[in-house]
């Protein structure tokens, strides 16, 4: 019969654990910045999730599924001292909408098919690889500045919504 510690000793080993991930960010206009760089400094992800939408129940107490829904995701990159990572999503957002005439882009021109999060093995492998299609920063948050902060980090975050994903 296996004991606790035969288990603890099996997990170190078999599960996957979440510090261990790699996504990259690529712009179709590669004039946008340094992707790669914003690729190195992401330290904040998630596998995204998906939900069905269903009907109401009917007289037999059956849901019937209609759609999918997929999640937004919100990736978290640290901030270099020229905040080159918070303008290169700045600067993607102001290629899908004109700040000034408030005119809005062709969606060919702003969205991506390269956006790729992999989840890496204890060998630095890759062990499961997602990838958003038709898919584009949605939101910037507001990024705090304190005085008291003095050894924090500035992280920015960016919500991407995206049409599916594989």
């Amino acid at each position: 019969m296996a004991s606790i510690n035969d288990f603890k000793v099996q997990s170190q080993k078999d599960f996957a654990r979440p510090n261990l991930f790699e996504v990259v960010v690529t712009h179709p206009d590669y004039s946008l910045g340094d992707s790669n760089r914003v690729r190195f400094n992401c330290h904040s992800a998630s596998i995204p999730g998906i939900q069905l939408a269903t009907t109401d129940k009917d007289i037999a107490y059956r849901s019937i599924v209609y759609q999918k829904i997929y999640e937004d995701i919100t990736l978290s990159f640290y901030c270099r001292e020229d905040m080159k990572e918070l303008e290169y999503f700045q600067k993607w957002i102001q290629n899908i909408i004109s700040a000034t005439s408030t005119r809005v882009e062709y969606v060919d021109k702003y969205k991506s098919d390269n956006i790729t999060i992999k989840q890496l093995g204890k060998n630095g492998k890759n062990t499961t690889i997602t990838k958003l299609y038709d898919a584009y920063p949605k939101k910037i948050d507001a990024i705090s500045l304190d005085y008291n902060s003095t050894s924090s980090l500035i992280s920015v975050s960016v919500t991407f919504t995206y049409r599916y994903y594989t």
